[in-house]
């Protein structure tokens, strides 16, 4: 099989439709404090190459303004993913033209099982998780440089 192949059985596992290549899909996360089978929208969304090679998965963990201060915490969180692992392999991303800190992991092997695709998903929930509460903590500190996501 083929990593779409792979990943459109794995999806399919979970409930969820494979997305269209090079689209963004939507997808619902098991995170910590919950059961397995138990899954919490995030506001996460998974993206697949033209050409499925790779996917992404991303979810939104926080707002930024566009200040030298938000660009010092961002730069802070992307080496603290780095340096730490405390998000659980997750890396921190942006999208600037939304001002959106992101939590976003990348599947580049070419193929993935089930179990592992589920195990990514949990990882890459938790992850976001554990980023979201770190946004949060700091948007207390820093009240308008960082905001919490609705």
């Amino acid at each position: 099989m083929n990593l779409n192949a792979d990943l459109a059985v794995a999806l399919e596992g979970l409930g969820l439709s494979m997305p269209e290549a090079g689209e963004w899909t939507p997808i619902q996360l098991a995170v910590p404090g919950t059961s397995s089978a138990d899954l919490l929208d995030l506001g996460s969304s998974l993206h697949t190459d033209r050409d499925g090679r790779f996917f992404s998965l991303e979810t939104p963990v926080g707002g930024f303004d566009e200040s030298a201060d938000a660009a010092s915490v961002v730069l802070m969180l992307a080496t603290e993913s780095r340096q730490t692992f405390r998000y659980r392999g997750a890396g921190v991303s942006v999208t600037v033209e939304q001002d959106v800190i992101l939590a976003i992991h990348h599947w580049v092997l070419p193929s993935i099982s089930p179990a592992d695709f589920r195990e990514l998903v949990l990882q890459h929930g938790e992850g976001a998780a554990s980023l979201i509460e770190r946004v949060h903590a700091l948007s207390a500190a820093l009240p308008g440089v960082l905001s919490r996501l609705s």
